[in-house]
């Protein structure tokens, strides 16, 4: 075992792999051999394939593999042409495979895959779908389903019947396999998530399904952003903000915890003091009473037990177009809720509830 790990071996910068195999109780080259080369080629990946054939006593030099064609285009006619979408996809599933056979002999994956599907009278449904690791034969064909039921609606879908099925396997990446964590990472429950969430965009349009994105700043409307779902890398916790924006210590954000409701319109208040007057604040950020009732059409009118602020806020007040001076409150109501109102131009709106 020895010989793998010393100076001369091919495998000496992968040292601890052989510190794993002694732990596994791998003592001798013939117990690395006598391993399925898949089963470490799936667990410790190129290195483990490797320390297979040395053990073997294969040459170390694995040959490379080149493409056949910079782009892999499997294309079918329905003859005749079909008038519901089953046997389209029956069609893309012979297809898939046939990709997938070609790149798996090349030790390539499918990354993003383009499927174009048309009908007699020349109309034409393409779209690309992209996936995290890499397209199985059972994934392009879903994504071809997901796109079908899409486009044949009885009002908006084709004229014709649907006459030939095109996959391109747009961007192709080294087959490296794909090696899960014992502990924690991605689950199948995470996997069907994803996968529910593909389907609702292939059924209604990339733009039905968005998540929030956090990014940095002091106003809601900055700190999160609701963007269409990118199902690469999907992450519900990722943060696009740049590293200098995350490394500023904007004065005047809000405090955490954030809101759990954020209204997309901000909903008009009427906020009054104890005796029935207006409560205003001035250009100072100074407040002229203390708020003791709130009226509105979305929360009604309640008494209010507590309240915190003002937090002035005058951002960018050089730019005329995107200047903002407001004073921000968090009330607690009678009913028990919380929520987080702006003061703006003298009117009281509210922006946002706690949960």
């Amino acid at each position: 075992m020895d010989t793998l790990g010393n100076k001369e071996s091919p495998l000496a910068e992968a040292a601890d792999l052989v510190d794993v195999f002694r732990r596994l109780g791998l003592r001798t080259l013939g117990d690395v051999a006598s391993l399925p080369a898949d089963h470490l080629l799936a667990r410790f990946g190129s290195p483990g394939l490797l320390a297979h054939r040395l053990s073997l006593g294969v040459d170390s030099r694995i040959s490379q593999t080149h493409l056949i064609s910079d782009v892999v285009i499997e294309e079918s006619e329905i003859e005749p042409p079909a008038e519901g979408t089953e046997t389209a996809v029956f069609l893309a599933k012979t297809l898939a495979d046939a990709i997938h056979k070609r790149l798996s002999s090349e030790g390539l994956a499918c990354a993003r895959i383009l499927i174009e599907v048309e009908s007699e009278h020349g109309e034409t449904c393409s779209r690309y779908w992209r996936n995290e690791h890499q397209f199985t034969p059972t994934a392009i064909t879903d994504r071809v389903r997901w796109q079908l039921e899409g486009w044949c609606h009885p009002t908006s879908g084709p004229t014709g019947r649907l006459s030939l099925v095109r996959l391109v396997a747009d961007e192709v990446v080294p087959d490296d396999g794909r090696q899960l964590g014992f502990w924690g990472g991605e689950t199948p429950s995470d996997e069907r998530v994803v996968r529910s969430l593909a389907r609702i965009q292939g059924m209604l349009g990339p733009d039905a399904v968005t998540v929030v994105e956090h990014r940095e700043g002091r106003r809601l409307p900055d700190i999160e952003q609701r963007v269409s779902l990118t199902v690469t890398g999907f992450d519900p916790d990722r943060s696009v903000a740049t590293p200098e924006a995350m490394a500023a210590p904007w004065p005047g954000r809000l405090p955490a915890p954030l809101p759990a409701v954020v209204f997309q319109q901000a909903q008009q208040l009427i906020v009054t003091d104890a005796d029935g007057q207006p409560v205003r604040v001035n250009g100072r950020g100074q407040i002229g009473g203390d708020p003791a009732y709130t009226q509105g059409e979305l929360l009604g009118s309640h008494s209010i037990v507590g309240w915190g602020g003002p937090w002035f806020l005058d951002e960018r007040w050089w730019d005329s177009a995107k200047k903002h001076r407001q004073a921000r409150f968090q009330l607690l109501l009678a009913d028990g809720t919380a929520h987080l109102c702006v003061v703006q131009s003298e009117k009281w709106w509210l922006e946002a509830s706690y949960e």
